[in-house]
């Protein structure tokens, strides 16, 4: 598949699907809340049920894929009422599939999490601490031992599990331990990720009312690290990943993108409450996105309306027909997807 241009339905392979919209954390850099505090305005608590998954994704898709994966953007995927019985669905359809959660970790009970390992199912835990004290001031209102508790249930019953350690300066020293916390308790990986989400020095956290209550610093190991040069996003090449991969991104509203990078822009058109984004030099980058989606129509990316290979064939490559250089060119996939290269219309 040439990687100029998006898969089409017959070349789909991955899915990454976002089950629910609610999740009963509020990790501050989460685009679902203010700063850590109240639920944006903009946001509508959708929810993929098993007769949508069902719908949305025939068994004789699910045959030949090599992978599906629960995460998304603003939604913790455990808490979606269905979200074993699609794994089990994507299990019968295909016994070899690659099926994968990313999770806080900090809901269900035990036979939910011994479930998830029969159904071989890859859980990646974000695991921010080797403390509750630590790893809670990212994970806001979620519970450290619990979250201990479900994946150790999870790795005996069988289950791979991955333990990802978000990191910053109040949680660096602890990371030799959780390591080998992580080593102890049978997980198969311990993956350390930094966040790109500073723009200052700082983050502030804020609580429901609007008040700071912490300040979020990155890690030492990020601030000595060489300043990442930033390539000019208006003329560097793009080279999509998830066209590479043949993937696409569901979202608990049955929308359907290229990628989660886009799917996290639709409930944040400027004018929108709480936008992100209402601010003139971030209104005219996200401009040429709101112009494809107003050209495609929002109904016409949504499963609820149209089938996934009519979006998939039809609609989804109006988005790379915006991947060239010039004043309608989606500055997301040239941030996320950008080369060292320039594209060849501007040299």
């Amino acid at each position: 598949m040439a990687h100029d241009r998006l898969c089409r339905y017959d070349e789909i392979r991955l899915i990454h699907l976002e089950p629910t919209a609610r999740c009963q954390a509020a990790c501050p850099m989460c685009g679902r809340n203010i700063a850590g505090g109240r639920t944006r305005g903009n946001l509508v608590e959708d929810e993929i049920t098993l007769d949508d998954f069902r719908a949305w994704i025939p068994d004789d898709l699910l045959a030949r894929m090599t992978g599906l994966f629960m995460c998304g953007n603003f939604g913790e995927p455990v808490l979606a009422r269905d979200c074993l019985e699609m794994f089990d669905q994507c299990r019968r359809a295909n016994p070899r599939i690659g099926l994968g959660l990313n999770t806080n970790g900090s809901a269900r009970k035990a036979d939910f999490w011994q479930d998830l390992a029969r159904l071989r199912v890859t859980v990646n835990f974000g695991i921010d601490g080797a403390t509750a004290a630590s790893h809670t001031r990212y994970r806001r209102h979620t519970n450290f031992d619990r979250i201990l508790e479900n994946a150790a249930t999870f790795i005996a019953a069988g289950g791979r599990a991955v333990w990802d350690y978000l990191i910053f300066n109040h949680n660096e020293a602890e990371v030799d331990t959780a390591r080998a916390m992580a080593h102890r308790m049978g997980f198969a990986k311990f993956v350390v990720k930094p966040t790109e989400r500073f723009h200052l020095d700082h983050f502030d956290v804020l609580d429901d009312a609007g008040e700071l209550i912490d300040v979020l610093e990155p890690s030492a190991m990020a601030l000595a690290a060489p300043a990442e040069v930033m390539p000019d996003l208006t003329v560097r090449e793009i080279a999509c990943d998830v066209a590479k991969r043949g993937s696409l991104f569901i979202a608990a509203s049955g929308l359907v993108f290229p990628c989660c990078y886009l799917g996290q822009l639709i409930n944040d058109r400027p004018g929108a409450p709480d936008s992100r984004f209402d601010w003139p030099t971030r209104r005219s980058q996200l401009a040429p996105f709101f112009d494809v989606v107003d050209r495609i129509g929002l109904a016409n990316l949504d499963l609820h309306h149209r089938s996934l290979r009519y979006i998939v064939d039809r609609c989804l490559p109006e988005f790379a027909r915006h991947w060239g250089v010039g004043p309608d060119r989606l500055m997301t996939c040239a941030k996320v997807c950008g080369t060292g290269n320039v594209c060849a219309s501007a040299r």
